[in-house]
């Protein structure tokens, strides 16, 4: 297989607490042939003076700055830099997250070891964390066997382990530029998952790698934790999914959807109409039927709050 050149994808925004953090465990890699793109999207803290540092000491960390937009603005804006050669593939930090030091290094060799060029989209174990990586060191780190498994893209969807999150995304540039794929900018949350089904459908066979590399940090002060009204763009995330799912022809792809995808976004939106108290102002597409699947909505969510009253 040829070298693999990694583009990794970092926006920042008033990141400055973790921003130290996320840097080191790039420039800790034991894999050297990659690059940082991070995009400053209108920080008002000292984010800007910490990527500076970091470009001066490590010249493959490249610095862009943009009037705030969000962090799917900043993606697509990195993006736009970076070309469509069959050699580069992408990865995408967030800015409060860190990674494992062979994390690429891995990548690349199960990459070589499978030795298959239709290859174009790896899936990753994330793993939660509250821990910053300095508290992390001692804690519950279990170098384990990497378990890997190939799928042709109908295999994938009927495995049913499909990611959503971008940190669990490692894709080929190629498919992303001939495609002219971007994030949706209208949704502050689940626009990854839209990004991410976007590049499985594209890809012709996927790889799943089932060992922690990616450790994400549940900061409390993060979009997705703060988010208070997330039922536009669950119903967003919904139709997006339709559109992309729904017409491959694949029956595999096709009962995803409606088995396994729509439950569990049913129970989602039910979720937050009841905790908002009134009805989203983004309206479903009128080709789908949503009440098909409320009532195995309505069951998940009585389970989940059974479950949730139990453990108070």
């Amino acid at each position: 297989m040829a070298s693999v050149h990694i583009v990794i994808v970092i926006p920042v925004y008033n990141a400055g607490e973790y921003l130290s953090d996320c840097l080191n465990s790039v420039i800790a890699q034991t894999y050297q042939d990659w690059e940082a793109i991070c995009v400053d999207d209108g920080s008002t803290d000292d984010s800007a003076k910490i990527l500076k540092t970091y470009s001066t000491k490590d010249s493959r960390i490249k610095i862009f700055s943009k009037n705030n937009g969000g962090a799917s603005s900043a993606r697509n804006y990195a993006l736009s830099k970076i070309d469509s050669s069959p050699s580069t593939w992408i990865s995408f930090v967030d800015s409060d997250d860190y990674i494992g030091p062979s994390m690429y290094a891995d990548i690349v060799e199960a990459l070589n070891n499978a030795n298959d060029e239709t290859i174009d989209y790896i899936r990753l174990k994330l793993e939660r964390t509250k821990f910053r990586p300095q508290e992390f060191i001692g804690c519950n780190i279990v170098d384990q066997h990497t378990n890997i498994q190939l799928f042709s893209r109908g295999g994938y969807f009927r495995n049913g382990n499909v990611g959503g999150m971008i940190a669990s995304l490692f894709v080929k540039s190629s498919i992303i530029k001939a495609n002219r794929l971007s994030f949706p900018t209208e949704m502050r949350i689940l626009e990854d998952q839209v990004f991410s089904l976007r590049c499985a459908m594209l890809s012709r066979k996927i790889m799943i790698m089932d060992k922690p590399c990616y450790f994400y940090y549940v900061n409390p002060s993060s979009v997705t934790e703060t988010s208070r009204n997330c039922a536009n763009d669950v119903i967003r995330c919904i139709n997006y999914a339709f559109d992309i799912l729904c017409n491959s022809g694949e029956d595999d792809i096709d009962c995803y959807f409606h088995k396994k995808y729509m439950p569990v976004k049913t129970t989602l939106l039910l979720s937050e109409i009841l905790r908002l108290g009134h009805k989203p102002d983004v309206t479903i597409r009128s080709d789908l039927n949503l009440k098909e699947y409320i009532t195995g909505a309505k069951a998940n969510l009585m389970f989940f709050l059974l479950k949730l009253r139990r453990s108070i």
